[in-house]
């Protein structure tokens, strides 16, 4: 769930919290009064319930979409600039929570029997951390017949849920480069914080 949502969610549930619990009051202070006055203050006071649950929401809303957010940006190479097999990538990322982990990945549009089969880049992964931090490691385009083909350029927040797939395809592949062959992106688990697509030489 995203933070957008959640704080979307939060701020319904408060405001029907507020509304109920608002109208369970005015029923129990009301039990003894006649049916009419019963009926205009019930309608009253969960109207002034709603609005107050509403102005409540909003404040927790704004509470939740405050806190720092995590957040990468590639420096290089950058967008439709033409790289070598193997090309040094720099990213800054910020806000990156410690239940969450970074990880570049590569992508060849149009390449694969699935449409997001990626290549998570498994060098200097100790260079990365949490908080905020600059991570620089070289990364692999494609093969000597590659030139002229475009490559996406990842940088993956992955939660601990999907993190040992990753961690996983990094171990085997730092002991056999032959199986360095992709992994399909989780469908779950995985946010995209920044992307380019750059151009082999």
């Amino acid at each position: 769930m995203t933070d957008a949502w959640a704080t979307i969610i939060a701020s319904i549930i408060t405001s029907v919290i507020t509304a109920l619990v608002t109208l369970s009051v005015v029923i129990i202070n009301n039990s003894r009064r006649p049916h009419h006055e019963k009926t205009a203050r019930v309608f009253g006071y969960v109207g002034i319930g709603l609005i107050a649950g509403a102005a409540i929401g909003v404040i927790i809303g704004l509470i939740l979409l405050a806190r720092p957010h995590p957040s990468a940006s590639i420096s290089g190479p950058t967008n439709g600039q033409f790289v070598p097999v193997y090309a040094e990538v720099t990213f800054e990322y910020n806000n990156i929570p410690r239940d969450r982990h970074l990880w570049l990945v590569v992508r060849i549009p149009g390449i694969g029997a699935v449409p997001w089969l990626i290549y998570p880049q498994v060098k200097n992964l100790e260079g990365l951390g949490t908080g905020n931090g600059i991570f620089k490691t070289t990364a692999a385009f494609g093969g000597g017949n590659d030139s002229g083909r475009p490559f996406n350029l990842v940088v993956l927040l992955v939660d601990e849920n999907a993190n040992p797939r990753f961690v996983d395809y990094a171990d085997k592949c730092k002991l056999d480069e032959n199986l360095c062959n992709g992994m399909i992106l989780p469908d779950k688990g995985v946010e995209i914080l920044d992307f380019d697509t750059v151009i082999r030489e």
